[in-house]
């Protein structure tokens, strides 16, 4: 779900997060990550890193970075975390759905 990297610091380097509050991204993540990957005959499972920062975040600053892209969801909470939280319980759902209809294993 996130992207950033701190070790070494990289000053360029954005803590941009797929945001699952909103439902085009959502969707978007499905039809365009998940289902490839789905009808892939090589493919038993996938292995997504990252789905537990929507529990986390505000308490913890992945990669020691701000999430910067997720309104309303900051280092005091908000009620950003909240959306971002469902709507990563629905992006895994909807994940999983798909992977299982064609007989592949999610890992999250």
């Amino acid at each position: 779900m996130g992207l950033g990297y701190s070790n070494p610091p990289t000053p360029k380097c954005a803590n941009l997060f797929w945001n699952p509050s909103n439902a085009s991204a959502v969707e978007y993540f499905v039809d365009n990550i998940v289902a490839p990957l789905a009808n892939a005959p090589m493919i038993d499972g996938v292995f997504f890193d990252c789905f537990n920062f929507a529990y986390d975040i505000p308490a913890v600053t992945p990669w020691g970075r701000k999430v910067v892209n997720i309104p309303g969801c900051n280092k005091t909470g908000g009620p950003g975390c909240e959306r971002l939280l469902q709507g990563t319980l629905d992006m895994a759902r909807k994940t999983a759905e798909l992977l299982n209809a064609h007989g592949k294993i999610p890992m999250f």
